[in-house]
């Protein structure tokens, strides 16, 4: 065989390897984040980091807060935190119920 015809089929099977190679190993692309939402309906901020005191309700049906920051009106946490013992293991790593207006999706006036 002619030295430049393999030389030429050599450049032209390690391009196809290279390009297979880019291709089957595109990394994966991470799904979006899927929220829930927990709708604060104490009255004051003392009762902030007490999970009875939410219900969890729709993305469609999260109130209109004043955002005055005083105490949280709905709080936004993983779609996996469904029940208010679960709700409950997130306020138990806050460290003071000021920080759960802080980090509040949304908050209104006490």
């Amino acid at each position: 065989m002619n030295r430049s015809k393999i030389m030429g089929a050599s450049a032209l099977f390690l391009g196809i390897i290279l390009a297979v190679s880019t291709v089957a190993f595109k990394p994966v692309k991470s799904s979006k984040r899927v929220n829930a939402y927990w709708r604060f309906d104490g009255n004051a901020l003392s009762q902030s980091k007490t999970s009875s005191e939410y219900t969890l309700i729709d993305a469609m049906d999260i109130p209109s807060c004043d955002q005055l920051d005083e105490i949280p009106c709905v709080l936004e946490v993983d779609q996996s935190v469904d029940t208010q013992s679960e709700l409950q293991t997130i306020l138990n790593g806050y460290g003071s119920n000021q920080a759960v207006v802080d980090d509040a999706f949304a908050t209104k006036a006490e």
